[in-house]
């Protein structure tokens, strides 16, 4: 699950890559889907496989709105 929806680095779910997302704020929305379905392991395209994703979506989320706060 996810495809495009995120990126992964040393286990910890990261923003989607830019060039390939039409509407950040749009991604970020829609990445609140892990807390309904609390998946054990997320497979993205770009990066290693997450495991227990949906813990770690707070931080991911406050974070990335925050940064695309500051780029706006």
């Amino acid at each position: 699950m996810a495809g495009d929806l995120f990126t992964s680095k040393r286990g910890m779910i990261q923003q989607p890559m830019a060039l390939f997302t039409g509407d950040m704020h749009e991604a970020v929305k829609s990445s609140t889907i892990l807390e309904q379905l609390q998946p054990e392991r997320l497979e993205v395209c770009h990066g290693d496989s997450v495991l227990y994703p949906a813990d770690q979506l707070k931080t991911y989320v406050s974070k990335t709105e925050r940064k695309l706060r500051l780029n706006s």
